[in-house]
This record gives structure tokens, sequence and C-alpha cells, in this order.
């Protein structure tokens, strides 16, 4: 599923901002600016758990006009399972990390946290049966 979601992150200012709530299994438009020197090819964008797992990432950006554009699919089976037996409105903390790798050179751009939400538009949810008291 597709989202109108946009994650803007200014590598200049090392500030990242979100225009809406994300959840799981859906795909977010990624927009990069201020990115200096690094090459369109160089850069990647993760998102990692507390215990440094990798859970999605976005490697393929396209250069327009010296702003870095590219889609991070949020349907991953481990990011996925940081949400069983979770209600339909949690939300969890994750690392934002946006790497620029070049030959023999690995550098962090940015390191900060979004927010990601279960998705209740899945098969995953259980009804609840709610009965009266």
């Amino acid at each position: 599923m597709t989202s109108n979601v946009t994650i803007t992150i200014d590598i200049g200012k090392k500030t990242v901002s979100v225009d809406a709530a994300m959840t799981i299994r859906e795909d977010v438009f990624i927009t990069l600016v201020n990115v200096g020197a690094s090459s369109v090819l160089d850069v990647i964008l993760k998102i990692i758990d507390d215990e440094n797992a990798e859970l999605a990432a976005c490697s393929s950006f396209v250069d327009n006009a010296g702003t870095f554009e590219g889609t991070l699919s949020l349907n991953s089976t481990l990011l996925g399972s940081a949400f069983d037996g979770d209600g339909p409105m949690v939300s969890h903390r994750f690392h934002l990390q946006v790497f620029s790798i070049e030959t023999d050179n690995e550098s962090l751009l940015i390191n900060d946290y979004i927010l990601i939400g279960n998705n209740p538009l899945t098969s995953s949810v259980q009804n609840q049966v709610i009965t009266e008291i």
C-alpha cells in the first residue's frame, strides 16, 4: 500500500521531519535535501531497532536538481514482527539512519528517531469480541 507520507531529511541541518503518521506495510516517499557532496549512488537510508537490526532500507534514490528522492518500503517481515501481538493503535520508535557510502569510507549523515505505527488494515490483526458488562 502506498501512502501519502513524505519524510524530509535535511542533511545540512541534521533534521528529519515527517508530514503524517506512518504505518507498517506501506511505502513512504523520501526526500533528502542539502545533501552536500554526497552522490545519489552512495546514499543509504535504514530503519533500525534498538538491537541494531536493519528492519527496512532504501538505497535507490534519484537526483532531482540536487534533492534526492526515493521510496522506502515499510513492508518487511522483520518490521512487521516488531508489532506481533500489538493492537492496531500501537506505535514504536525506531532509528532512522542515513549513510553516505563511498569507496572505503562510510559516514553516518543522520541518526534520528521516527515513529511507525501498526497497520490495522491487515489480516494479521485479530478482531476482538467485546461483550457487555
